[in-house]
């Protein structure tokens, strides 16, 4: 498929970790649309989103619990931050 699989394969059932493995940023999908909650069921792990520079609030925004964002590997600090940033938001 050359350079960057297109996004178009997500639709004919490539999994989204055989796209991650190819090199497409993960960041990529999420700007094309794609549910955070979606990379995460297909088995990335939420760390790796993170270290491709995809925002740790984005996966809450988008439905994925945080205590979920620690079991993945995301340092208790970090997480207790997270916390506070989201109920900043709602309040």
């Amino acid at each position: 498929m050359g350079e960057g699989l297109p996004l178009m394969a997500l639709e004919q059932g490539l999994p989204l970790m055989a796209l991650h493995l190819q090199g497409l940023p993960l960041m990529a999908l999420h700007l094309q649309g794609l549910p955070l909650m979606a990379l995460h069921l297909q088995g990335l792990p939420l760390m790796a989103l993170h270290l491709q520079g995809l925002p740790l609030m984005a996966l809450h925004l988008q439905g994925m619990p945080l205590m979920a964002l620690h079991v993945q590997g995301l340092p208790r600090r970090n997480l207790k931050g997270l916390l506070q940033r989201v109920f900043e938001i709602y309040e």
